[in-house]
């Protein structure tokens, strides 16, 4: 099972990295967190073995827009 898991965060970071390089942006500081964040999600909606980029694509969305609503609530914009 551990090296399921560990297969899937493996993979799961190389996708990130090419959504970073389509959207033109080097791998951020907080790339760890991003990580931590996208394989929640994505382990937490998928089976092992069944997930693919527009899963990992969607998870880094939700991580993005979480981040702007945070700003949001932190800037009494909303």
């Amino acid at each position: 099972m551990r090296d399921k898991d560990n297969q899937m965060i493996y993979n799961i970071e190389l996708m990130l990295i090419k959504i970073y390089e389509s959207i033109g942006i080097d791998t951020p500081e907080n790339h760890l967190d991003i990580l931590n964040f996208v394989h929640r999600q994505v382990f937490g909606c998928c089976f092992p073995d069944s997930y693919d980029q527009r899963d990992v694509a969607q998870a880094f969305k939700e991580w993005t827009e979480r981040k702007d609503m945070k700003k949001i609530k932190k800037h009494k914009l909303w």
